[in-house]
Protein backbone atom coordinates (compact mmCIF):
# COMPACT_ATOMS: atom_id res chain seq x y z
CA UNK A 1 0.00 0.00 0.00
CA UNK A 2 1.10 3.52 -0.50
CA UNK A 3 2.14 6.33 1.42
CA UNK A 4 -0.37 8.54 2.16
CA UNK A 5 -3.06 6.73 0.69
CA UNK A 6 -6.03 5.75 2.62
CA UNK A 7 -8.38 3.06 1.64
CA UNK A 8 -11.89 2.35 2.12
CA UNK A 9 -13.67 -1.06 1.16
CA UNK A 10 -17.31 -1.11 1.55
CA UNK A 11 -19.82 -4.53 2.09
CA UNK A 12 -23.57 -3.98 2.97
CA UNK A 13 -23.30 -3.17 6.48
CA UNK A 14 -19.55 -1.86 7.13
CA UNK A 15 -16.51 0.14 5.67
CA UNK A 16 -12.97 -1.37 6.17
CA UNK A 17 -10.71 1.73 6.39
CA UNK A 18 -7.19 1.21 6.03
CA UNK A 19 -3.56 2.92 5.88
CA UNK A 20 -0.50 2.43 6.12
CA UNK A 21 2.60 4.68 7.25
CA UNK A 22 6.58 3.84 7.76
CA UNK A 23 5.81 -0.41 7.63
CA UNK A 24 2.52 0.25 10.02
CA UNK A 25 -0.69 -0.78 9.00
CA UNK A 26 -3.49 0.37 10.42
CA UNK A 27 -7.23 -0.95 9.94
CA UNK A 28 -10.66 -0.07 11.31
CA UNK A 29 -14.10 -1.32 10.60
CA UNK A 30 -16.91 1.20 11.12
CA UNK A 31 -20.48 0.44 10.70
CA UNK A 32 -22.61 1.64 7.62
CA UNK A 33 -26.06 3.48 8.79
CA UNK A 34 -27.37 3.13 4.62
CA UNK A 35 -25.90 1.36 1.57
CA UNK A 36 -26.96 1.34 -1.55
CA UNK A 37 -25.47 -0.91 -4.72
CA UNK A 38 -22.80 -3.94 -5.07
CA UNK A 39 -20.12 -3.39 -2.34
CA UNK A 40 -16.91 -1.21 -3.68
CA UNK A 41 -13.19 0.23 -2.95
CA UNK A 42 -12.13 3.08 -3.06
CA UNK A 43 -8.73 4.60 -2.49
CA UNK A 44 -8.50 8.56 -1.28
CA UNK A 45 -5.80 10.38 -0.45
CA UNK A 46 -5.17 10.52 3.44
CA UNK A 47 -4.17 14.58 4.13
CA UNK A 48 -7.79 15.13 1.48
CA UNK A 49 -9.65 12.91 3.74
CA UNK A 50 -8.20 14.38 6.82
CA UNK A 51 -8.49 17.74 6.08
CA UNK A 52 -12.38 17.59 5.46
CA UNK A 53 -13.54 15.65 8.51
CA UNK A 54 -11.24 17.74 11.08
CA UNK A 55 -13.71 19.17 13.42
CA UNK A 56 -16.94 17.44 12.14
CA UNK A 57 -19.13 15.63 14.21
CA UNK A 58 -22.09 12.74 13.52
CA UNK A 59 -22.79 11.50 10.19
CA UNK A 60 -20.68 12.10 6.85
CA UNK A 61 -22.45 10.93 3.47
CA UNK A 62 -20.07 9.75 0.87
CA UNK A 63 -21.45 8.94 -2.51
CA UNK A 64 -20.56 8.36 -6.11
CA UNK A 65 -21.65 7.42 -9.62
CA UNK A 66 -19.35 4.96 -10.64
CA UNK A 67 -15.22 3.80 -10.30
CA UNK A 68 -12.91 6.49 -10.52
CA UNK A 69 -15.88 9.62 -10.49
CA UNK A 70 -15.32 12.22 -7.85
CA UNK A 71 -16.51 11.15 -4.26
CA UNK A 72 -18.96 13.50 -2.60
CA UNK A 73 -19.03 14.53 0.48
CA UNK A 74 -22.07 16.01 2.30
CA UNK A 75 -22.05 16.82 6.44
CA UNK A 76 -25.21 18.42 7.73
CA UNK A 77 -25.53 21.81 6.16
CA UNK A 78 -22.05 22.42 5.18
CA UNK A 79 -21.21 22.41 1.33
CA UNK A 80 -20.70 19.25 -0.52
CA UNK A 81 -17.45 18.70 -1.12
CA UNK A 82 -15.69 16.46 -3.92
CA UNK A 83 -12.49 14.40 -3.88
CA UNK A 84 -10.94 12.59 -6.61
CA UNK A 85 -10.14 8.95 -5.90
CA UNK A 86 -6.83 7.64 -6.20
CA UNK A 87 -6.11 5.06 -9.10
CA UNK A 88 -4.24 2.27 -7.15
CA UNK A 89 -3.34 -1.26 -7.69
CA UNK A 90 -4.99 -3.75 -5.36
CA UNK A 91 -1.40 -5.47 -5.09
CA UNK A 92 1.30 -2.95 -4.31
CA UNK A 93 4.42 -4.17 -6.43
CA UNK A 94 7.68 -2.18 -6.37
CA UNK A 95 8.25 -0.77 -9.80
CA UNK A 96 11.55 -1.07 -10.99
CA UNK A 97 13.22 1.94 -12.37
CA UNK A 98 13.36 2.68 -16.42
CA UNK A 99 16.85 2.05 -18.18
CA UNK A 100 18.30 4.96 -19.10
CA UNK A 101 18.31 5.73 -22.86
CA UNK A 102 21.66 6.38 -23.88
CA UNK A 103 20.54 10.20 -25.68
CA UNK A 104 22.82 11.65 -28.76
CA UNK A 105 23.97 15.52 -28.81
CA UNK A 106 22.00 17.21 -30.91
CA UNK A 107 23.49 18.98 -33.86
CA UNK A 108 23.93 22.85 -33.55
CA UNK A 109 22.11 25.13 -36.25
CA UNK A 110 22.24 28.81 -36.47
CA UNK A 111 19.41 30.23 -36.40
CA UNK A 112 18.71 33.98 -38.30
CA UNK A 113 16.99 36.54 -36.44
CA UNK A 114 13.42 37.65 -37.38
CA UNK A 115 12.82 41.04 -39.63
CA UNK A 116 11.52 43.40 -37.33
CA UNK A 117 7.45 44.52 -38.50
CA UNK A 118 6.30 47.60 -38.24
CA UNK A 119 2.62 47.90 -36.32
CA UNK A 120 0.78 50.63 -36.45
CA UNK A 121 -1.40 51.81 -33.71
CA UNK A 122 -5.07 51.00 -33.34
CA UNK A 123 -7.74 53.36 -33.74
CA UNK A 124 -9.41 54.10 -30.57
CA UNK A 125 -12.79 52.81 -30.21
CA UNK A 126 -16.17 54.61 -27.75
CA UNK A 127 -17.82 51.99 -26.01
Amino acid sequence: MGKNIVRLAFNDDAVTVSAKHDDEEVESTIKVLWSQGAPNNVALDATFLLDYLKGKEGIVTLSWESQGAPILFNHQKTPTVLIMPMSVAEAAAEVEPAEEAEVEPAEEAEVEPAEEAEVEPAEEAEV
